[in-house]
């Protein structure tokens, strides 16, 4: 598949990469984490686009459904066997709250799991800043020890 002209609503997965049926590590740019916090973070743009879609996911608002908005949270599903996590996201981002990304990697921090959190300057929902060589570079780098063949004897 060609990344570069994949899109989404709110989400860009660089990766995931699986290896015999076991997800090793992801890379992952503009993912909601926590639908409790993201309509208080997001900008009117971000609102605009959030409150629709949030009503099509729960059939309501995560504060009318707050089952059903933990269980499509992903920060609410971490636990100490979750892959090794890239996080990269731009800080002029209009419709995905940084602090969303932020928020996944301090879950992800106090867990004790693997993160790195990666704000790209001037990035905004997507675009090839985010697929330029340093990034790539910087995917790969984070990717190539995850990757490594493993025995399972």
């Amino acid at each position: 598949m060609n990344h570069k002209n994949r899109r989404n609503e709110n989400t860009i997965f660089l990766s995931p990469i699986f290896c015999q049926f076991l997800l090793v590590s992801q890379v992952a740019a503009q993912r909601p984490s926590d639908l409790f916090t993201i309509l208080f973070q997001s900008t009117d743009y971000g609102r605009k686009m959030r409150v629709p879609a949030l009503q099509l996911l729960l059939r309501g608002q995560p504060t009318d459904k707050p089952d059903l908005a933990k269980l499509a949270s992903p920060v609410s599903h971490l636990d100490k066997q979750d892959p090794p996590l890239m996080l990269i996201h731009g800080d002029a981002d209009p419709q995905m709250p940084q602090q969303q990304a932020r928020e996944f990697a301090q879950a992800y921090e106090s867990q004790k799991l693997p993160v790195q959190f990666i704000i790209l300057a001037g990035g905004k929902h997507g675009g090839a800043a985010f697929y330029d060589t340093e990034r790539t570079t910087f995917i790969a780098t984070f990717l190539k020890p995850h990757l490594q063949p493993k025995s399972f004897h």
